[in-house]
């Protein structure tokens, strides 16, 4: 049997190959190991990029085609995302593309830049190595710019975001914080947020010491965020596409608005099937900023009230 280049003598080794991968994957996304780099690669440190200077970017490779010096800036489509969104939706097993302006093409102010800098070209800031390691190649290219050498330890880095989302975890439990429920759905790959949300609700049902209107508040921003994370959800995870995640998720945001809803006639399940789409995150957005808003202005007459 075939699988693209490589080949099985029989059924049960593809199918075993294909478990080893999914574990290997599902490791990364995890944070249970590192995805290998290569011996031989170099990466660029851009600390100093123009407010005009990124073109694109995406949570995957854009197959950018490139011209004779210059970008085709049609030969690729991408989404706009938040730098926390892009980092976020770039899976562990592949790679972002961010592209950005290396040349200025307005002369005067290309003329400027080289009186300034003796260049018109954006010039790194750093070379990036990983995990104590510096290869050659990065050496020589740190020489080259006369530029530091920026060292990160992803090991470090993983066991900072399980610590954050621990600390996440019993903030939410104990005081429903929109902040904690931001930080927990940014440390949580997304197949893990889908699975977290029952039990999300259902603490926010169960917790006696808050008030049932900021219990409100705090459904109506988990609605909003599961709904950005719908927007920005993008391909696959392992071979599952986000979009069997992104039903599961449209039925919370369905079983939260139901909930929420002042009247029971006002919308029903069926009405909402497609509800993710009809109302979107900013709407939602809105929505949370608005009833956190009178609920703030309803307690502040309740006080004023008995003041009285």
């Amino acid at each position: 049997m075939n699988l693209g280049f490589i080949c099985f003598s029989s059924k049960e080794d593809e199918e075993k190959y294909r478990a080893n991968q999914k574990k290997k994957i599902f490791d990364l996304y995890e944070g249970n190991t590192l995805k290998e780099i290569d011996d031989d690669a170099v990466f660029y440190g851009f600390t100093q990029i123009p407010s005009n200077g990124i073109i694109k970017m995406d949570s995957s490779d854009m197959m950018v085609e490139h011209g004779k010096g210059h970008l085709e800036a049609k030969s690729s489509h991408c989404r706009l995302r938040l730098s926390e969104d892009l980092a976020y939706w770039t899976s562990p097993d592949y790679w972002n593309e961010v592209v950005q302006k290396r040349k200025e093409t307005s002369i005067d102010k290309a003329n400027k830049l080289r009186e300034q800098n003796g260049t018109d070209r954006t010039l790194p800031s750093c070379i990036v190595c990983f995990d104590g390691k510096i290869n050659e190649k990065s050496l020589l290219a740190a020489r080259t710019h006369n530029i530091p050498i920026l060292m990160i330890d992803r090991q470090k880095y993983l066991d900072l975001n399980k610590e954050k989302l621990q600390i996440a975890r019993e903030e939410f439990s104990k005081t429903l914080s929109q902040d904690a429920i931001k930080e927990i759905f940014y440390r949580l790959p997304y197949y893990q947020i889908v699975e977290e949300i029952p039990s999300m609700i259902e603490k926010i049902h169960n917790n006696q010491e808050i008030p049932t209107d900021n219990k409100k508040i705090s459904l109506e921003y988990l609605a909003y965020l599961s709904q950005h994370f719908i927007e920005q959800s993008t391909g696959y995870i392992y071979d599952v596409p986000v979009e069997q995640y992104n039903k599961k998720m449209q039925e919370y945001i369905q079983s939260i608005d139901m909930e929420l809803q002042e009247h029971d006639d006002l919308v029903t399940m069926e009405d909402m099937e497609s509800a993710y789409k009809a109302t979107s995150a900013i709407d939602r957005k809105k929505r949370y900023e608005q009833l956190k808003k009178d609920i703030i202005m309803q307690k502040s007459k309740e006080g004023e009230k008995a003041h009285e």
